[in-house]
């Protein structure tokens, strides 16, 4: 393993930066490195740009925030009902027509239609309604403030009495009695506006758009329905949101790759250069997004909650899957790549059928021992008839052994 890895990133290496096993100057070297950059910012852009595409949960049920507040608020039901009213007189932010256009899922039918009630209850009556009891509270908010006032006044002026001040000494300009009489005028005032306010909310609750609006609202069967599948959808949405991911990279590297595969076949130095650096673009995105899933991922997460269920309730035990899992799945993915992607053995074939070198795909006269271009020796003594053979070949090619795997 540490011969492969050694193996594989000397090779990184000089892929990366050479052309014709010529180093690239410094210059092209900054130039590739701010191409690099700005492809991978726009990588990252497409992969946020196709993660909107689907509908969040939000979107496709619209009408859940609503009745999860209604239903699950701890104040009485009366207050619940004028928030809820004295909400739906607010201006929606966007319509469902809104999240539909070209986008991927639908808007829940049931919300449509309690959208399109809720938007009923906007009429002319209601907000005036609205606009009475908040003229009716800055009333009582003012009155309040006037009331504070008097008090300071009262409490003053019964203190000069109590002390036997002359009145003509006082700091105030009226008597205790007046001030008293003042301020039960004014709670009076603030009493009838109250008892105003009530009448008018339960004028505004019990019309009948309101009604029907709020009768929508309260029903708790189907606020568990809606629940449901809010829950549902707010499940998968990531998930969705992770394969759209994976189909806009898979492309970029197929297509890639195949150019990179071109261009090593066809000895185009420069070609094979920029492909390789764009693949190893395309792929970082990828793995970032493979092991956040891995990692953070509401699927992965269900599984293991459903190993722990099975183990017991250990968390111990799970751990210990996780740990050995992830290594596992690493290391079936170095096999993968070195037994097809980069095997030394797969790359020789093609290329002695070529005539090329083994080690650098550069052109070679037929009986050259040796690559003038990077030094590699093309053969290796058979142990069976000690003739020489292709390195990397798996047979002989004089006496046909079979030569040791790599």
């Amino acid at each position: 393993m540490l011969n492969f890895l050694q193996r594989f990133s000397r090779r990184f290496i000089r892929k990366s930066t050479q052309i014709s096993q010529t180093p690239l100057n410094k210059v092209s070297l900054v130039i590739l490195i701010l191409v690099d950059i700005f492809v991978l910012i726009n990588v990252f852009s497409g992969l946020y740009s196709i993660s909107a595409v689907p509908l969040s949960p939000y979107e496709i049920y619209p009408c859940y925030s609503d009745y999860q507040a209604f239903h699950e608020s701890n104040s009485p039901r009366d207050d619940r009902q004028f928030l809820a009213l004295q909400e739906a007189l607010n201006p929606l932010p966007s319509s469902p027509e809104d999240f539909q256009t070209r986008r991927l899922g639908t808007v829940d039918s049931f919300c449509q239609d309690y959208l399109a009630q809720k938007k009923a209850v906007d009429t002319a009556d209601n907000r005036q309604f609205l606009q009475n009891i908040s003229d009716r509270e800055n009333n009582i908010s003012v009155k309040q403030n006037k009331i504070n006032e008097l008090q300071q006044q009262y409490d003053s002026t019964l203190l000069e009495k109590i002390a036997g001040q002359d009145p003509q000494n006082s700091i105030t300009t009226s008597t205790a009695e007046n001030t008293r009489r003042d301020l039960e005028q004014a709670k009076a005032e603030i009493d009838r506006w109250r008892k105003e306010i009530v009448d008018l909310k339960a004028n505004f609750v019990t019309n009948p758009v309101s009604k029907t609006y709020l009768e929508t609202l309260g029903n708790a069967s189907i606020y568990q329905t809606l629940k449901t599948s809010y829950e549902k959808a707010e499940f998968w949405y990531p998930n969705i949101q992770f394969i759209l991911q994976i189909l806009f990279l898979v492309p970029l590297i197929g297509l890639t790759y195949a150019w990179h595969a071109q261009a090593l076949n066809t000895n185009k130095s420069l070609q094979a250069l920029l492909s390789w650096h764009l693949l190893l673009i395309f792929c970082v995105p990828l793995l970032v997004r493979v092991f956040e899933f891995l990692q953070f991922s509401n699927l992965v997460s269900a599984i293991v909650e459903v190993i722990i269920t099975l183990v017991g309730g250990l968390w111990f035990i799970a751990s210990y899957l996780l740990i050995f899992t992830i290594p596992l799945l690493g290391f079936g993915l170095i096999k993968f790549l070195q037994r097809f992607v980069f095997n030394p053995r797969v790359q020789a074939k093609k290329r002695i059928q070529k005539q090329r070198c083994i080690q650098c795909n550069a052109r070679l006269h037929t009986p050259d021992p040796f690559c003038p271009h990077c030094g590699f020796n093309q053969y290796q003594e058979c142990p069976h008839c000690h003739q020489l053979s292709y390195q990397y070949a798996p047979f002989c090619r004089a006496c046909g052994t079979a030569f040791p795997p790599i």
